[in-house]
């Protein structure tokens, strides 16, 4: 559950931050699909931070 939603809230931190440079739609697009893949990782390795403790 924590690793859906990081992804989700790095995907949408990276649409507002593509929006709020003044991306064009294709920018929008690259920010969300990379912030989306750092919250990815960061909840991967959360998850296992908490799973280890």
């Amino acid at each position: 559950m924590l690793i859906i939603s990081l992804a989700i809230f790095g995907m949408l931190f990276g649409a507002y931050t593509a929006k709020k440079k003044g991306g064009n739609a294709s920018d929008i697009i690259q920010y969300a699909v990379v912030f989306l893949i750092i919250g990815l990782i960061v909840g991967i390795f959360s998850t296992i931070a908490i799973e280890w403790l």
